[in-house]
């Protein structure tokens, strides 16, 4: 997780409850984070700062990482686009961010924003959709 905030705690205690380990920081250096969480990365960017967010979505890019999702606005969003487009992304690169962050789940507390993220990195790490069961045919397991 890179930026700081009441999200953090809580991406930390949904996640606990999956028995995933979470590393925090609000630095842009992310290289020995991914590194450590290898092929089962999930890279958060809680960041609005734009030269902490472009550096950091940038390494992870670089990278065969999983799961990258940043947080924002629509608007935020596409302002990040454009600078990470104009530090020499493709947009093939860019497609692999997922943004905004998060599944559509209506919550707005940071535990409820939490429990989107977290949700949002399940459904990647599994091959999901995260449509409703009901609208899905075959095991639902």
């Amino acid at each position: 997780v890179v930026g700081s905030g009441e999200v953090v705690p809580a991406i930390e205690a949904q996640a606990a409850l999956l028995g995933w380990e979470v590393r925090a920081t609000d630095t842009t250096d992310v290289d020995e984070l991914l590194d450590w969480a290898g092929a089962t990365a999930a890279l958060i960017v809680l960041s609005h700062d734009p030269h902490v967010d472009v550096p950091v979505l940038a390494a992870g890019l670089a990278r065969p990482t999983p799961y990258i999702g940043a947080m924002g606005s629509r608007g935020t969003q596409s302002r990040r686009l454009d600078r990470l487009a104009a530090e020499g992304l493709a947009a093939e690169q860019l497609d692999r961010i997922h943004r905004p962050i998060g599944l559509n789940l209506g919550g707005r507390r940071a535990p409820e924003v939490a429990l989107a993220i977290v949700a949002e990195i399940l459904a990647g790490h599994c091959g999901r959709d995260a449509r409703p069961l009901r609208d899905t045919s075959g095991p639902s397991h």
